[in-house]
């Protein structure tokens, strides 16, 4: 008997000291939450104080009203003034020190989370979901919320920036009145300034006559454009031609089994060795037939043409020019292939070889041998 009176002594030492230290855990615990409720209470009674019970009630406003009346030259004694202040400002937006919420007297009520049966005195359940009724704290704690957002929408968002409207509005009314009172003044200076503008469209009409007849000297440098491009339009007729003469000539040839071409006084013919350097700069481009005109240097001709007529020179086929774009650095814009030369006029046609253009041809480019 003893010996198990001590087996159970051994056992239950253990479980009292764990109950012991458990109890000692939910007293801290207990604590904690008691301290932490009552704090909350009582912040949330100071915040009552700061949040008022309802908006103040509406008056009239008493200030300056703003002229409203039309400025004209005529001075007005009894001008027509504005009914801002009576129809659309509303004074209880800045009125102060209004009644607040006092949860100071209803303690009990802040406390009381759930519903206490008067019997009982112990929280009352809902007999069909089984739940604590919620008590007076809840509706409590909704009205001061609702009252908290009224004052936030109210005054936090209104007051202030009324009260800095007003006291601006007022300062610009009172000016705005004096300004008006001085623009009735001016209107005198202002029939003044209107014959000074009068004048100054007589000014404006002659400057329009100097623009007139400033148009009319582009009208000579349309025609000179309308030349240029008739003589690329001829250039263009005049290469189809050639290409047809030149398609009949090949197929002679072909047919001949050879040609002849112009001889030296050797019986060699006499085809010119192109130097290097500059040999002309581009008049005009042809984007739709892919041609250029350009200007032949007299180094060029020299070496197109003997100086002795009775020597004649053949172009010769497939010569190839490149084109350059001047500048600091001069930039290679293609290569192209001269067609003809037209001697009197000193200028040569070429085909753009399209698979060596890095860039379009533009008028001022330059032509080179290499």
């Amino acid at each position: 008997m003893n010996t198990s009176l001590k087996i159970l002594v051994l056992l239950f030492l253990p479980l009292c000291i764990t109950v012991l230290v458990l109890g000692n855990m939910l007293f801290a615990k207990r604590e904690l939450l008691k301290g932490r409720t009552q704090k909350l209470e009582q912040t949330l009674i100071q915040l009552g104080n700061t949040i008022e019970e309802a908006s103040a009630e509406a008056s009239v406003a008493d200030y300056p009203a703003r002229d409203v009346s039309p400025t004209t030259a005529e001075p007005l004694e009894k001008p027509e003034l504005s009914k801002f202040w009576a129809e659309k400002y509303s004074n209880s937006l800045e009125k102060v020190d209004l009644p607040t919420v006092k949860l100071s007297a209803k303690e009990n009520e802040l406390k009381a989370y759930y519903k206490i049966d008067p019997i009982t005195l112990t929280p009352e359940k809902d007999p069909i979901s089984g739940l604590y009724t919620p008590g007076p704290m809840n509706q409590l704690l909704k009205d001061v919320l609702e009252k908290a957002s009224d004052q936030y929408t109210r005054l936090q968002s209104t007051r202030q920036m009324l009260t800095i409207v007003r006291e601006e509005l007022v300062d610009t009314i009172k000016e705005l009145n004096q300004k008006k009172g001085d623009i009735r003044q001016s209107f005198k200076t202002i029939a003044d300034l209107k014959t000074e503008i009068d004048k100054l469209k007589a000014e404006i009409e002659q400057h329009k006559t100097k623009i007139t007849e400033l148009t009319a000297e582009i009208d000579p440098l349309k025609a000179q454009i309308e030349e240029k491009d008739k003589l690329v339009e001829q250039t263009k007729e005049e290469k189809d031609t050639l290409k047809r003469k030149y398609d009949e000539l090949l197929v002679r040839y072909k047919a001949e089994g050879g040609g002849v071409r112009p001889k030296d006084a050797a019986g060699t013919a006499k085809a010119p060795s192109l130097k290097q350097g500059a040999k002309g700069k581009v008049v005009a481009v042809n984007s739709e037939y892919n041609f250029i005109i350009f200007d032949l240097s007299d180094e060029f001709m020299d070496e197109l043409f003997s100086k002795d007529e009775a020597v004649p020179r053949v172009v010769p086929a497939n010569v190839e020019l490149t084109v350059h774009r001047p500048g600091k650095q001069d930039t290679f814009v293609t290569k192209v292939r001269l067609v003809q030369i037209r001697k009197e006029e000193k200028k040569g046609v070429a085909d753009i070889l399209l698979d060596w253009q890095q860039m379009p041809v533009e008028k001022g480019d330059k032509i080179v041998s290499y």
